[in-house]
């Protein structure tokens, strides 16, 4: 983290802190925290995939069921 120069509203010099070094930790903290996630569970959206799947379905045999039989 370093001090750089910046200009205030009113044209006066100040010094405003780099935060960039700290962004990058961050950022690269966050997409490691995904890649676990991601490999702990790696079936989560195959599974959500597959649980969308039954709920159509089960939507499809309820709107069935409220159809009049034809005679």
């Amino acid at each position: 983290m370093g001090i750089v120069p910046s200009v205030s509203r009113r044209g006066r010099e100040t010094e405003a802190t780099d935060m960039t070094p700290i962004i990058r930790i961050l950022m690269s903290f966050l997409a490691g925290a995904l890649m676990l996630v991601t490999l702990a569970d790696p079936g989560a959206s195959s599974r959500r995939i597959e649980i969308r799947a039954e709920i159509a379905a089960a939507s499809d045999r309820a709107a069935d069921m409220r159809r009049p039989a034809s005679a």
